[in-house]
């Protein structure tokens, strides 16, 4: 790629990721508020449904309405609010997690611009384009710039990123092990990797990395207690989910871990 050609693909792309970013506010605003608005149309259709079916007014038709109403509401809001933790939170931070991608890395490419740095550009040009969902452009930069950064922990951890986006999910775990052997300070890139592993049913490997990192937050507890649960130790699951559950106290992903003791707890320990 030539530097006239990157530098007209790089004002594209800073436009398209400009747009893509207000489109993003925009988009978790309404999927935050959506659910909540359509509990309460719900809630008022069937009050007047009722309505409309007892046109003869008397005060016991009425405490029956409203009793109904109370009723509804509560199941809807149990129904929504389930349904939002299943398909509302998980999009939302995978959106949130791709929006940070772009917002940290355009002002790096604009300087990497201004200072007229092509391999430095390309990087960060790469991260974005891994951001905003591109994965095999993502790609084909970073392997075209590989030569010149073999001792970086984060084109690594791009490579490992943009494969498993790609679904390469093997390349992905070489790739963050490389990452993780040349920065192991990082404990994000280690939670994300563990994560991979666990995803491939490599258990015992994760449980290993985990115990060994030293690491307390809460990301670590729930993913040695996704560890511990796909191996069948159960109480070691329980455990280490409910300590996630003590520091993360008002996560709307809490639901679901509480499920899960649930079930575990139902199969006996």
């Amino acid at each position: 790629m030539h530097e006239k050609s990157l530098n007209k693909e790089i004002s594209a792309l800073i436009q398209r990721s400009e747009k893509w970013m207000r489109g993003y506010k925009t988009q978790s605003w309404f999927q935050k508020f959506s659910l909540p608005v359509l509990q309460i149309l719900i809630f008022v259709a069937l009050a007047i449904a009722i309505t409309f079916f007892l046109t003869t007014f008397s005060w016991g038709k009425w405490i029956l309405i409203v009793f109904i109403s109370i009723i509804s509401a509560f199941l809807a809001s149990f129904i929504f609010v389930n349904t939002q933790d299943l398909f509302l939170y998980e999009p939302l931070r995978e959106l949130g997690e791709r929006y940070t991608g772009v917002v940290l890395n355009l002002p790096d490419l604009k300087k990497a611009l201004d200072e007229n740095d092509v391999v430095k550009a390309k990087y960060y040009l790469a991260y974005i384009y891994l951001g905003l969902g591109e994965n095999k452009q993502a790609l084909a930069l970073l392997n075209e710039i590989k030569t010149k950064y073999e001792k970086s922990a984060g084109l690594y951890d791009g490579l490992a990123r943009v494969n498993r986006e790609l679904g390469k999910k093997e390349a992905a775990i070489q790739y963050f092990m490389q990452a993780i052997e040349i920065f192991p300070d990082d404990t994000d890139r280690i939670m994300e990797y563990v994560g991979l592993l666990i995803e491939e049913k490599k258990f015992f490997l994760a449980k290993e990395i985990l115990v060994n990192s030293g690491e307390k937050s809460s990301d670590f507890y729930y993913n040695l207690g996704r560890a511990y649960d796909g191996l069948g130790e159960k109480e070691e699951a329980i455990s280490h989910y409910s300590k996630y559950l003590e520091i993360n106290k008002k996560d709307p992903f809490n639901r679901i871990v509480r499920k899960r003791i649930i079930k575990l707890k139902k199969k006996g320990v």
